[in-house]
């Protein structure tokens, strides 16, 4: 089923989960829906996306975005160019016009939406540090859509134990469905309120809290249940931790190139 065909009823179900993780306190100020683009606010996006788009590098002075939040709870926020540009393929820059979030697999209603319909979906903000396993953390603002609600609006299937992230660029990752649903993940659309830039993954990217960067999927195009608790993404397949959390064993035996479960 596409996303045109959610219809009102649907966006209607997701709004009442929102009260589920304003319960839990995971989310603060969250955003409005997105108002239609002027050229003002078209210029604005645009200089923020040319001052976030460069990523750190060793003496550089952090560059905010002239629309950047700089502070939030007493928290010096990181800049979205604090960011180092880590990609398999370099920077993707993805054409929203085309660009679907499809979520398949184990689920009883298969989704495709638009970046109009994503952002319409139930939204929430969190704190959250990114960590890295080459040492360096940073913490910023993130805020999107709230990915346990999209996911129970498409229905996981009782055999479903595994969530699988793909991207634009190749590479995929995974995280157990139960750990989505416990720290009530969101998929990044914005960074310090500023729209996610193409360098930081837009137009999605998952913030995965407690998980090590390369949880933090980028350039997200599809995101696909599936009852493979042993499924490898692209550095899990290198030897990295499938589970990934941060402070966790880093590494894993690998399996024989053999094992249907090395992708």
């Amino acid at each position: 089923m596409r996303a045109s065909a959610l219809g009102a009823t649907r966006i209607a179900a997701l709004g009442l989960g929102l009260g589920l993780v304003l319960a839990l306190g995971a989310c603060a100020g969250l955003p409005k829906a997105a108002a239609p683009v002027d050229a003002a606010s078209a210029a604005s996006e645009a200089a923020n996306n040319a001052a976030a788009a460069d990523g750190y590098e060793l003496g550089k002075p952090r560059v905010y975005a002239p629309s950047e939040i700089r502070d939030y709870q007493g928290t010096r926020l990181a800049p979205a160019s604090a960011y180092p540009d880590l990609g398999i393929d370099g920077t993707k820059v993805v054409d929203v016009g085309g660009w679907r979030l499809e979520v398949t697999g184990l689920v009883a209603r298969p989704l495709g939406l638009a970046y109009p319909e994503v952002l319409a979906l139930p939204q929430a903000q969190k704190l959250v540090t990114l960590h890295c396993v080459e040492g360096w953390a940073e913490t910023s603002l993130w805020s999107g859509p709230a990915l346990d609600e999209l996911l129970e609006t498409a229905g996981p299937l009782p055999g479903a134990t595994t969530v699988v992230f793909e991207a634009a660029d190749g590479y995929s990752t995974s995280l157990p469905l139960t750990l989505v649903r416990d720290l009530h993940l969101i998929l990044g659309a914005r960074i310090n309120g500023i729209e996610l830039p193409p360098a930081r993954g837009f137009p999605l990217r998952l913030v995965a809290e407690s998980r090590y960067g390369y949880k933090w999927i980028k350039w997200l195009t599809r995101i696909r249940l599936t009852d493979d608790p042993g499924y490898r993404g692209t550095w899990e397949a290198l030897g990295y931790s499938i589970d990934g959390e941060v402070g966790g064993v880093r590494r894993d035996p690998l399996p024989p190139p053999t094992d249907p479960k090395v992708r």
